[in-house]
């Protein structure tokens, strides 16, 4: 997962100006919905160990949390508490004429500390997550995150938190708990679900993105990062050098760029192929004419090599659809791709398709159709790329 995390946080980052934009960015990737992102951070925090790090300092705390020893003046009318108040006590049975009356002010343990409230604070933080999380599906993450929940609110019914106020501590008071061994846990719950939710902290996001609360909901989006991620490490094993490591914000659907002495490889996710390789669209053309919204056919993922000039096509299936395989079915699309642009293709050299399907049991061959899974991914790509080079070599005669 990390593998995958890696690489679509490169895309994300680069993608946008600022690290606050990476959830708007997440959510168009995966097709989440508006502020959905909230959810998987606090999916994120609950199953990752964060915040039951925090539920579990915040019991040693709480077992261990010094008072403050308060005179607390008290009006009793039978029991009594020493010290008690002779003046006011006898001015009291004056007023009301009532012998009983005896004032006293005895020692009380008060807990209104910033040490308190920080407990109070992170406990109800964690109540908090738990609500954004709501019932979310986070498959087997859900019993330790509702058990991690359970503790919070038995915590926060302890007696030394009863009449504690929460109040909103100021960041260096966090800052300084977070550097203590004892309340670190706290004080970083607090901090990161704060900045995660509200600014996008970077560490919190990036946690998201490498962790498992996108599956599975998200397979198919993440398998095609992972196909991403392993083609382009081979464009690099074989002598691209990356040129590009941050994407700009008006060519987020770009993924890689490496130079190889004079040759130029480019590679595009979900970028429609004719803007890539500009052709009169059969596709774009048969809707005009039925009177329908015109649009453009979308590869997972396109390679453009210049010098020499070539183009691969990338179709990546990971789930099954109508009883199909995932190769089959992505055979079927890379074939309505390559029908669909035949007036450019055909000039251009073989290979010029690749599907990489989940499973598939496919080898790579000397073909203009490649069929394989994500472990053959090395071994496609060097034969596209000799095949490639061959047929820039001028033929003696």
């Amino acid at each position: 997962m990390t593998e995958i995390g890696d690489a679509l946080w490169l895309h994300l980052r680069g993608a946008v100006e600022r690290v606050d934009q990476v959830p708007r960015a997440l959510e168009s990737v995966f097709g989440l919905r508006s502020n959905e992102f909230q959810e998987l951070v606090a999916a994120h925090l609950l199953v990752g160990g964060i915040a039951s790090e925090a539920v579990a300092a915040a019991k040693n705390v709480l077992e261990s949390m010094p008072g403050t020893v308060i005179r607390v003046r008290e009006d009793r009318p039978s029991a009594v508490t020493l010290p008690v108040r002779w003046p006011e006590t006898l001015i009291l049975r004056s007023v009301t004429r009532d012998p009983t009356r005896i004032v006293t002010s005895p020692p009380r343990r008060h807990y209104q500390t910033p040490l308190a409230v920080l407990v109070k604070t992170a406990l109800a933080t964690v109540g908090d997550l738990g609500s954004k999380l709501g019932d979310r599906d986070i498959g087997t993450a859900r019993n330790p995150a509702d058990r991690t929940l359970g503790e919070a609110r038995t915590l926060l019914g302890h007696a030394k938190l009863a009449e504690v106020e929460q109040l909103t501590l100021p960041p260096r008071t966090i800052e300084r708990f977070e550097t203590r061994p004892a309340t670190a846990a706290l004080a970083r719950l607090i901090r990161l679900a704060r900045d995660a939710l509200s600014f996008g902290e970077e560490k919190v996001v990036r946690g998201v993105v490498n962790s498992q609360v996108l599956a599975p909901a998200a397979d198919d989006t993440l398998y095609e990062f992972l196909v991403g991620t392993r083609l382009t490490a081979t464009l690099e094993r074989i002598g691209f050098a990356r040129a590009r490591t941050h994407l700009l914000p008006h060519n987020q659907n770009l993924l890689f760029q490496g130079q190889r002495g004079r040759q130029v490889m480019t590679v595009w996710w979900q970028r429609s192929l004719t803007g890539v390789i500009p052709y009169i669209s059969r596709y774009r053309l048969a809707l005009e004419a039925a009177g329908l919204v015109p649009s453009a056919l979308r590869p997972d993922l396109v390679l453009r090599s210049e010098n020499p000039d070539a183009v691969l096509l990338v179709e990546i299936k990971y789930s099954e659809m109508e009883g199909a395989s995932p190769d089959r079915v992505g055979l079927r699309e890379m074939l309505s791709y390559a029908y669909d642009a035949e007036s450019t293709l055909r000039d251009l050299p073989t290979p010029r398709g690749l599907i990489v399907a989940a499973r598939s049991s496919g080898l790579p061959a000397d073909h203009d159709f490649l069929i394989i899974d994500e472990s053959r991914i090395d071994d496609a790509i060097r034969i596209v790329d000799r095949a490639w080079l061959e047929s820039s070599v001028p033929v003696e005669v």
